[in-house]
């Protein structure tokens, strides 16, 4: 039963098309779990997704609700974790609230959202008039779903990039993390390796010794999809290809996912909690390329 006094409304215009998905899907979990009307206050880096039937017009109405009435009714809190959710869970704040509540955060565990992961897959299906990148792509070079390796790097806003409590300013993760990843990749089958980045270019000169090399210059939701559906996928510590390992549907896929994450430097899990169980983390080693 709804409970129109337990209004979450996340503040969701922080960081990319990651970030925001982890704070809907915590929105979305939240409302089925505890029966809390849940809101967002924007959708615009997950427009690609179908999201829930009619999400945008009563999204607009619960928001509505919220600053005008609810506020008004029983008052307001605010629950502003920002980053120091990445570094504990808030499950428990999350679901003790007794009146409409603001929330700041990021929420990247799937732990908050495990209860409805199935209609979290759902909600983030990609509408068909974004997937005639990907289907041309695909065409282009040859490659069939499920049958290539794809690697995802993670640069530009990563350099200068700086999280309170965590050393230093730069969370590239070195080049040797990705060659440790295919080391452990079986390509017996010599599949294609494609390689989706923000700085596409500068791939151009690294991993010579792969023969099948495919550069993707695509857009977001394209290099999304391609992600997406590779059999075998090597991540960034990024929640955009975090996001595409965990709504890749084949049964046999492989996920390799940099261990601790953003806490790679100091060796310690940051976001907590951050990846499923099933996904295989590969040691980063020191930085030197």
């Amino acid at each position: 039963m709804m409970q129109l006094k337990k209004q979450l409304h996340f503040s969701t215009n922080m960081g990319r098309m990651g970030n925001q998905m982890f704070q809907y899907a915590c929105a979305k979990a939240m409302q089925s779990e505890q029966g809390y009307l849940s809101s967002v206050s924007h959708t615009d880096k997950i427009a690609y997704f179908k999201l829930d039937k009619g999400e945008r017009f009563f999204n607009k109405i619960k928001s509505v609700l919220f600053f005008r009435l609810w506020k008004k009714i029983w008052g307001s809190e605010v629950l502003n974790t920002n980053l120091e959710c990445l570094q504990r869970l808030y499950r428990n704040e999350l679901r003790s609230i007794q009146k409409p509540t603001l929330v700041w955060g990021f929420f990247q565990s799937p732990v908050y959202f495990d209860s409805i992961r199935e209609k979290i897959k759902e909600y983030f299906t990609v509408k068909d008039e974004y997937k005639e990148g990907f289907l041309s792509f695909m065409q282009e070079n040859r490659l069939q779903p499920g049958a290539y390796i794809a690697l995802h790097i993670r640069r530009t806003d990563y350099k200068g990039f700086v999280v309170p409590g965590l050393q230093g300013d730069d969370f590239t993760l070195p080049v040797s993390y990705f060659h440790a990843a295919l080391q452990q990749i079986s390509n017996e089958e010599n599949l294609p390796v494609v390689f989706v980045s923000d700085e596409p270019d500068a791939i151009e000169g690294l991993f010579p010794e792969i023969k099948q090399k495919i550069i993707s210059k695509n857009n977001e939701i394209t290099d999304f999809l391609i992600l997406q559906h590779a059999g075998k996928l090597v991540i960034s510590n990024s929640t955009y290809s975090w996001w595409a390992a965990y709504l890749n549907g084949f049964a046999g896929k492989n996920i390799y996912a940099p261990k601790y994450f953003l806490g790679f430097k100091e060796q310690k899990e940051i976001p907590v909690r951050i990846y499923p169980e099933a996904w295989r983390q590969v040691a980063v080693g020191a930085h030197l390329s």
